[in-house]
């Protein structure tokens, strides 16, 4: 089935470069271990709840030459780089997006997740507060809002394709989200590459 993928993310900022002006939320996205949860904290979750085995897909755990072929299509679009540093594996599944022309590609990262405190929370506007939107003027006032509504505009769209996968997380990040299954240089056509 096809993905749906960004050809490449040579051009996708990192989330630290995106924190310009935040110095603790740059120091927090450099230095991972600063969120992380204490080990003991972590000990006592897992005994609580269970150890999480990562949901793979169930053709990428039956075959390797699927699963190297997905490693290479995310690796050529700068989705994933090699590492020898595997500080937490990650599943990877697939769901239909509304369309059903193309998967998107999912990681369950229940056990990273666990790994690092709770985020703060962040407030975004609801589907509701969307709708409830309103714009003020007739279009015969002075104000520059109403002057806009009275000529043409434009409409833009809301949504950016495969937004997510337009935000690198370095590999300080990323070494908490390894794939499943290792795999050998020569089978990704890496034989020579220098690593991290």
């Amino acid at each position: 089935h096809a993905l749906s993928l960004p050809e490449s993310t040579a051009t996708a900022p990192l989330v630290y470069d995106l924190l310009e002006g935040d110095p603790e939320a740059q120091q927090n996205v450099k230095e991972p271990q600063r969120l992380l949860r204490h080990t003991s904290d972590v000990e006592a979750m897992v005994k609580e709840q269970g150890d999480i085995k990562p949901y793979v897909d169930p053709v990428l755990k039956a075959s390797r030459r699927h699963y190297i072929a997905f490693c290479r299509r995310m690796h050529s679009a700068g989705l994933c780089c090699p590492t020898t540093t595997c500080k937490e594996v990650v599943g990877i599944f697939f769901v239909w997006k509304k369309d059903r022309v193309k998967m998107r590609v999912i990681l369950d990262a229940r056990r990273t997740n666990r790994l690092f405190r709770p985020s703060p929370p962040v407030s975004l506007v609801t589907a509701e507060g969307f709708a409830n939107i309103a714009v003020d003027g007739d279009g015969g006032s002075d104000s520059e809002g109403a002057a806009a509504l009275a000529g043409e505009f434009a409409l833009a769209i809301a949504d950016v394709q495969n937004a997510f996968h337009y935000l690198k997380i370095g590999i300080d990040y990323g070494q908490y989200f390894c794939y499943p299954y290792q795999v050998t240089a020569r089978e990704m056509g890496l034989v020579g590459t220098t690593l991290n």
